[in-house]
């Protein structure tokens, strides 16, 4: 597989982007492998008169309170520990209007309510995280694009 610059990669989403629509690309791949780093990069090597956002999946982890509740603590990233239809209605009003979306907090390690924050009126906005392949059933989160990242075990920051 030849790799792909986040330059190009940038070039690719910006050229599949319509006036007055919201394009909206997933970045996915394995744990600690550079989803953040490379929307970080993508997003800063898109034309500037585009209003990109970067979103996170981690906002739409159960909270602890939840998964404990259900049994799942021990499995949090897992596909399981996601609310799904949350994060699939939060994708999919992003074409239309205002979104509220939940925050992540790696200080509390759990959803922070007060973090949550409103997407409107973006151009592009990059979804990066765990959770956005198809599940057991086949269906994934409304996506336009969906990137995964490949690499080698040896190359995975842990």
């Amino acid at each position: 597989m030849t790799p792909v610059s986040p330059a190009d990669l940038a070039a690719r989403i910006a050229a599949r982007h319509r006036p007055g629509e919201t394009l909206v690309v997933g970045i996915t791949g394995s744990v600690a492998v550079g989803k953040t780093t490379l929307a970080r990069q993508i997003a800063a090597a898109l034309p500037a008169g585009l209003r990109v956002e970067i979103l996170s999946t981690d906002g739409f982890l159960k909270p602890n309170a939840v998964l404990e509740a259900e049994g799942l603590a021990m499995r949090k990233g897992f596909p399981e520990s996601y609310d799904r239809a949350a994060m699939a209605a939060a994708l999919a009003g992003l074409k239309t209007g205002p979104v509220s979306v939940p925050a992540y907090s790696h200080t509390t390690y759990d959803v922070d309510p007060a973090a949550a924050r409103t997407i409107a009126g973006a151009d592009i906005v990059l979804v990066e995280g765990l959770g956005l392949a198809p599940d057991a059933a086949g269906t994934r989160p409304p996506l336009d694009l969906l990137l995964y990242i490949d690499a080698a075990e040896d190359d995975i920051i842990a």
